[in-house]
């Protein structure tokens, strides 16, 4: 359960980062149909959704990202990270990964199934890897990009343009 808030029913409350889950988004008792189009995107995700609650500790970076092997063939599932539990509230979307900077105490993510033009519902199992990169007032720890399956020197390169870009107030 998040601090505070339990966590509602039929969501996943995360939190500790990083996180990996397995799940399916056709149909049982998590599975949600509550979105069918988000502010992020055009396309229409109108299958079935599992949604996470995620509480974090500061601003900072959060990256979902879904398993390559696990969606083939008919299986195609998108991640949406939201401010709320509103599709409104949308600030990205991935085909399988998506990541966005929330300078909030907790943020939100649905992994739903993209319906294609003929209506037919891509859903099934999936792997999704939750990470978060904090802002702090030092360095930034590459760790949890490693943690969330990011080469160690991509993820050393990549904190480091981020620093050199905020001390450079970017």
């Amino acid at each position: 359960e998040g601090e505070g808030e339990p966590c509602p029913e039929h969501v996943t409350c995360i939190d500790e980062l990083p996180f990996t889950v397995e799940g399916n988004t056709a149909s049982d008792t998590d599975v949600l149909d509550v979105f069918d189009t988000y502010s992020c995107g055009t396309q229409s995700e109108s299958g079935g959704e599992r949604l996470y609650r995620i509480s974090l500790p500061g601003p900072g970076t959060l990256a979902v990202s879904i398993a390559d092997d696990l969606e083939a063939g008919d299986i195609d599932v998108d991640v949406h990270i939201l401010l709320s539990r509103d599709a409104e509230e949308c600030v990205a979307r991935g085909d399988r990964r998506a990541s966005a900077f929330i300078d909030a105490a907790e943020a939100w993510v649905a992994i739903d199934t993209y319906e294609d033009d003929g209506g037919v519902d891509h859903a099934g199992a999936f792997s999704a890897t939750f990470v978060f990169v904090p802002v702090s007032t030092g360095e930034i720890d590459a760790s949890a990009l490693v943690a969330g399956g990011v080469a160690p020197e991509v993820a050393a390169l990549a904190m480091r343009a981020f620093t050199t870009a905020r001390n450079a107030g970017l």
